[in-house]
């Protein structure tokens, strides 16, 4: 299955897609989409805008998994 996002990468090929977009995307009813925007809050070091720590990124993997 295919994301339709022009934006997606994939990650597992024909499995799992990341996408970023402000809103779940629609039209495919066989897809399971998930957030982790109210989980994973980035906390800043100082006034950066880098990616999550690294205990963050565990814990994206650990419910990764879990799916």
């Amino acid at each position: 299955m295919q994301a339709k996002s022009t934006d997606s990468i994939e990650v597992i090929p024909k499995r799992l897609f990341w996408v970023s977009d402000n809103k779940p995307p629609r039209g495919n009813n066989k897809a399971f989409f998930f957030c982790i925007d109210n989980d994973l809050k980035y906390i800043p070091f100082f006034s950066d805008f880098g990616p999550l720590n690294l205990a963050q990124t565990y814990r994206f993997v650990v419910e990764l998994e879990k799916l």
